[in-house]
């Protein structure tokens, strides 16, 4: 699909160590970064994202508006900085250093907006500790033509957008400011105390009209209430997506067989069959794992042994502190008559499906396929709900791929809807089954996740805007047909296209 905008991220604070100086703090660089977008943009406008570490961001932002930038987003995170867990004394991120990001940095950012404003007339998007509406304000009395929020969503979910525009019409309506643009900039001006729209009164300790602080029911008995925070949703609580990294101890550790292992911690949230959670090893990094099962108050998660990370997963031992940040994405949605169907790993997620269908008196087959038997992970557990195999060694169960047991099933019985996880060719197949048999489906993806919330969008499906970590991993059918790249090649960590995965 053709963008609208291409934002180009000259800025980032994390990757000095491998790429030297970011182009955003080099003019020369800069220009040359600008020119080339530009020139292979055509006509889809191109925001350049600055930063303040240079010696001038108002100095930068001329650069990019005499190579031909369209508009100019400001700011990138700050820093790079450290955070610490006490709890497992080690630095949180895997890099051990990153960008500082959140409310602290809004001053910075709102100063930052102010400068660019005095030297170019492009639009400016402001970014940079967005929590609120008054925060959102405050960019656009400074210059900002757009308001960009990334880390508040974190804690105030997608909702936060909604209330932030809710919060600046209630502080328009109160001030009789008929358009936002009316006030865009208005910081710039000189003015004396008689232009103040709202005059600050010290009766009854009243204060000027601020966005965040009008309740529901609108205007307190004098003036409009404030601040900003007592109403944030940040302050709430409210909406908040997968919680904070929850610190605990691994209870034990199935070994199914070297390199494939479970690990069950003390079960501290809900979830629903086909959510996931972001699993943290301090001093290595935090990757997405599906839940396999919730049982007797305990979380279990399943693990196979591929790169450096579940590698080094492989070595947690009960008593270990492992970070746990959930119950993240969309799950299955259970009804009907089901098929299940796995493949691989992906038969690890859909155990804990199985057993949610059989718990509640559900109608459900199963089939099951991997290379090997040594592969079929919970096959005891899967053997005592009636599940068909398939190896292609013929180790255990047919001979061959899974698929031609899902097809048979179908042509022999009627299902509402076909489960899927595995392989992103089987899932291609599956969805072609289901709409041959005229059922439903819901089919769990994998991409390449970081966030897990949605903002940062490296899940993000070509061709359809959906966020994996955020609207899926489990998606149906009438999503599945928005998705470009489904079994195509689709982006690994680096953007680059790459063959779907196989389990």
């Amino acid at each position: 699909a053709r963008p609208d905008l291409i934002e180009v991220n000259v800025s980032c604070p994390n990757v000095e160590s491998e790429f030297g100086t970011p182009f955003a703090a080099d003019a020369e660089a800069l220009a040359a970064v600008t020119r080339a977008v530009k020139d292979g943009a055509g006509d889809i406008p191109v925001s350049i994202k600055l930063s303040v570490q240079c010696a001038s961001i108002a100095r930068m932002a001329e650069v990019c508006a005499k190579n031909g930038a369209d508009a100019i987003t400001a700011i990138n995170t700050v820093g790079p900085g450290m955070w610490i867990d006490t709890g497992a004394r080690r630095p949180v991120l895997s890099n051990q250093v990153g960008g500082v990001s959140g409310t602290a940095i809004l001053p910075i950012a709102v100063r930052a907006v102010y400068e660019i404003r005095k030297a170019v007339d492009l639009p400016i998007i402001g970014t940079g500790g967005v929590s609120c509406a008054d925060d959102a304000l405050q960019l656009i009395l400074a210059g900002a033509d757009a308001v960009g929020v990334g880390s508040a969503v974190y804690e105030g979910g997608v909702e936060l957008f909604e209330k932030i525009n809710r919060g600046l019409a209630r502080w328009m309506e109160a001030g009789g400011v008929e358009t936002i643009g009316e006030v865009r900039g208005r910081a710039q001006e000189k003015s004396t105390i008689s232009n103040v729209q709202h005059p600050i009164s010290n009766i009854q300790g009243s204060r000027p009209p601020r966005p965040c602080g009008v309740g529901e029911s609108g205007r307190s008995k004098v003036g409009v209430r404030s601040p900003c925070r007592t109403d944030s949703p940040l302050a709430q609580g409210q909406g908040g997506l997968g919680g904070e990294i929850q610190m605990l101890p691994v209870r034990e550790v199935v070994v199914h067989h070297e390199g494939l292992k479970s690990f069950l911690f003390d079960q501290t949230f809900d979830v629903e069959p086909g959510q996931f959670v972001m699993l943290w090893l301090p001093g290595v990094d935090e990757k997405p794992f599906s839940v396999s099962d919730v049982r007797d108050g305990m979380l279990e998660i399943t693990a196979k042994a591929v790169g450096p990370f579940s590698q080094a997963l492989m070595d947690a031992k009960p008593g270990d502190l492992l970070g746990l940040r959930g119950p993240l994405g969309r799950g299955f949605r259970p009804r009907g008559r089901g098929l299940v169907v796995g493949g691989g790993m992906g038969i690890a997620p859909l155990r804990m499906l199985a057993h949610w269908m059989e718990n509640h008196d559900m109608e459900f087959r199963t089939v099951l396929g991997a290379r090997t038997e040594r592969e079929l992970v919970f096959q005891d557990n899967f053997e005592r709900m009636g599940a068909q195999f398939a190896t292609d060694d013929g180790s255990y169960g047919v001979k061959g791929f899974v698929l031609p047991l899902a097809e048979k099933l179908c042509a022999a019985a009627t299902f509402d809807v076909i489960y899927g996880c595995g392989p992103e060719a089987l899932l291609v197949e599956l969805k072609k089954l289901a709409e041959r048999v005229g059922c439903d489906c819901q089919l769990s993806l994998e991409r390449h996740m970081k966030c897990g919330i949605g903002v940062c969008g490296s899940c993000c499906a070509d061709g359809s805007g959906i966020c994996i970590c955020r609207e899926g991993p489990v998606l149906d059918k009438a999503q599945l047909d928005r998705v470009a790249d489904f079994g195509l090649p689709h982006r690994d960590a680096t953007g680059a296209r790459k063959p779907p995965k196989e389990n």
